[in-house]
């Protein structure tokens, strides 16, 4: 029986300024208990902004993430 440990759905995080920064757009993972990954892309693809929400140091300005089946966001 799979145990999600991580899901984060249809994730977007946008940053608002002079100029509007569309960081993540549409961004969906998940991770089974046990797992591992990686997280590879190239400079400015959004994976150090993935890396904080999933770490709960930033929240999505859209979708949603959970941890142990709770609703982070």
């Amino acid at each position: 029986m799979s145990q999600k440990v991580l899901e984060a759905r249809n994730i977007s995080k946008t940053y608002k300024g002079e100029i509007e920064v569309k960081a993540l757009k549409k961004t969906s993972i998940s991770f089974e208990r046990g797992e591992f990954c990686a997280i590879i892309g190239k400079s400015g693809s959004g994976k150090s902004t993935l890396l904080n929400i999933i770490g709960c140091m930033d929240i999505p300005t859209k979708g949603r993430y959970y941890l142990d089946d709770t609703d982070i966001t």
